[in-house]
């Protein structure tokens, strides 16, 4: 009898030690990085580097995966179902996890089924008219478009994006009532503000740094906590007058499929971080406008709640659905 016992207990000791095994000998093939925008795209400008600083790190190819389209849920699904091993990792907005499932009332995929890994970067938003408005201060912006909702238009980068919700936060919290104008994208979005199509935008600073640059946008204030180090003339929304005006900047974060064991999400942790501080991704980093950001799993759980939290009542507030 105690020879089955035996064979049991051991059969049970190799296949515990199996997956600690297989983490000591990570990796031992390419990594796919799938990335759910075009080549070219924001995002994908900064990816590249990240794979590769990330590859030299591990000894091994990681290579990115472009899966653009449909709301970010073909990307997902795919990382959704892929196996937890580390070897399909998902760099993204926070969308298919915050803010997809009060688009949706049902998904093909568990929002809550992925493994945070590390936050990468913040997308500032930016408070902007044409270059040459007469409009010195978001004040006057505001107090214009209670007194005349029907003089502004706010130029957003699609009809259920992050950049739409963020103006209506933005709207909610100061009281301003304008026509919302959705444009394919924000590199569309920019454009018609700096052209003078419209005439206000919440847009990130990725999207018009050039505009800002040459002065075609004129900036009003920067979202979040910090003025840009690029420009740091710019006041943020609260030295602009709205203190209590709170809007979750867009962030690049980087995750796993759920059930990735905590020491692998971890490791690639730490190795992220050491690539950041590299001096091909900060120069990527300082010419879009992007913020890099710090910490581990717990801060890109974070990140996420946080912008379902804001987001969540506002969709639902405004019954916007994409069923």
């Amino acid at each position: 009898m105690r020879t089955p016992f035996i064979m049991l207990a051991c059969a049970a000791f190799m296949g515990a030690a199996l997956p600690a095994s297989a983490q000591d000998n990570y990796p031992v093939k390419p990594i796919r990085l799938i990335v759910p925008f075009p080549a070219g795209g924001a995002l994908d400008v900064l990816a590249r580097p990240i794979a590769a600083g990330l590859g030299k790190r591990l000894g091994q190819n990681v290579l990115v995966d472009n899966k653009p389209g449909g709301n970010l849920i073909p990307a997902a699904q795919m990382v959704g179902g892929a196996a937890p091993d580390g070897y399909t990792l998902f760099y993204t907005l926070g969308q298919p996890y915050s803010t997809n499932q009060y688009f949706y009332k049902t998904l093909p995929y568990d929002p809550q089924g992925y493994t945070p890994i590390a936050p990468i970067g913040v997308y500032t938003y930016t408070f902007q008219v044409v270059g040459n408005s007469p409009v010195k201060s978001l004040k006057e912006v505001v107090d214009g478009a209670k007194k005349d909702p029907n003089a502004w238009r706010n130029a957003n980068p699609g009809a259920t994006s992050a950049g739409r919700l963020a103006s209506e936060l933005f709207m909610s919290g100061t009281g301003a009532k304008m026509t919302q104008v959705p444009y394919p994208g924000g590199a569309a979005q920019s454009l018609a503000v700096a052209s003078g199509q419209v005439e206000f935008m919440v847009g990130e600073a990725s999207s018009s740094s050039g505009f800002m640059r040459s002065g075609q946008v004129k900036t009003l204030a920067v979202n979040g906590d910090k003025r840009l180090a690029a420009f740091p003339d710019i006041p943020t929304l609260a030295e602009a007058g709205f203190p209590s005006v709170n809007i979750p900047n867009p962030y690049a974060v980087l995750v796993g499929p759920k059930g990735m064991p905590a020491p692998l999400a971890e490791r690639l942790a730490r190795e992220v971080a050491v690539v950041m501080e590299s001096e091909e991704v900060r120069k990527v980093m300082n010419t879009m406008v992007i913020r890099p950001l710090s910490g581990g799993p717990a801060e890109a759980k974070a990140l996420i709640d946080n912008e379902a939290k804001a987001f969540g009542p506002i969709i639902k507030a405004l019954n916007l659905t994409l069923d």
